[in-house]
């Protein structure tokens, strides 16, 4: 499953305008892109996907988790690979 969800972000990456190079020194940032990468309605056929960002990582200080593709307010939210968590 966890493949299938980094193929995906690995393939649609360019559209964060984050070099690969600068995700560790951006993790934030980094992590907030991936988010709403996974919400993304081409990302509808991988494992356990909602549509929704998290709204629960907001406390970890990243800004911007709080709604959908389209900003819209949510409660629950996309699982994140293991590696894509720190």
């Amino acid at each position: 499953m966890e493949f299938q969800w980094a193929d995906y972000l690995r393939a649609h990456w360019a559209q964060t305008g984050i070099a690969t190079k600068d995700i560790d020194t951006n993790f934030d940032s980094a992590t907030n892109a991936a988010l709403h990468l996974a919400a993304q309605k081409d990302a509808a056929s991988l494992p356990g996907y909602t549509g929704k960002i998290s709204c629960d990582l907001a406390g970890r200080g990243l800004r911007g988790c709080s709604g959908d593709a389209a900003g819209k307010p949510v409660a629950l939210g996309v699982p994140t690979a293991p590696e894509f968590v720190r």
